[in-house]
């Protein structure tokens, strides 16, 4: 309010998400032993609507790019290690958040289910959420086509809310196109009574 012509950057934001951690109801903050990837694309999200609303802030930088090893750091289940990335330390393990930077940066088509690691579920009734950059996401459930939507035009994220799984095994897909090529994305959760 005091300098209204001077922008701003971000130098740093993100949180911890483990990939090996996906029970949201566990989370521990801000020093805790458990860091759900959901967390960290909740996380993202929610700040990436906030940065973008404000046009005094000229720059953001993601913290980090790659989980990275902090000596003595005890937070998020393993010792010695920072998940504040958005790829796993090894190099081989996107997380969710890394697709949703993607669909809304690159112009390369996404289209990505959020949660595929979190395979056991436990309520019939689930949420299946899809990053992606193409016009719209067709959802098909157990071979079933469920609906289609349009990704919300400034954060590329689609909801396909109050979504039934049958017991056991779940085949979760998403189909998306441009003009020239279909793209899709699969995962299987498990849904126990």
């Amino acid at each position: 309010k005091k300098n209204p012509n001077i922008s701003i950057s971000i130098s740093e934001y993100g949180i911890g998400g483990n990939v090996d951690h996906q029970d949201p109801s566990k989370l521990e903050r801000p020093k805790g032993r458990f860091f759900p990837e959901q967390e960290q694309n909740f996380y993202h999200e929610t700040t990436w609507k906030q940065l973008k609303e404000r046009d005094f802030v000229w720059g953001t930088f993601i913290w980090n790019m790659f989980d990275f090893s902090v000596n003595k750091w005890n937070r998020g289940g393993v010792l010695n290690l920072n998940h504040k990335g958005l790829v796993s330390f090894d190099r081989k393990t996107k997380k969710d958040a890394f697709y949703f930077y993607k669909a809304n940066w690159s112009k390369i088509p996404v289209v990505h289910i959020t949660e595929s690691r979190n395979t056991e579920r436990t309520q019939q009734q689930v949420n299946v959420k899809v990053y992606s950059n193409l016009e719209k996401v067709v959802l098909i459930v157990n071979g079933i086509e469920i609906a289609t939507k349009k990704p919300n035009e400034s954060s590329k994220i689609v909801v396909f809310e109050k979504v039934t799984l049958t017991e056991g095994e779940n085949h979760i897909d998403v189909l998306a196109n441009n003009k020239t090529q279909k793209y899709t994305d699969h995962v299987e959760w498990n849904y126990i009574k």
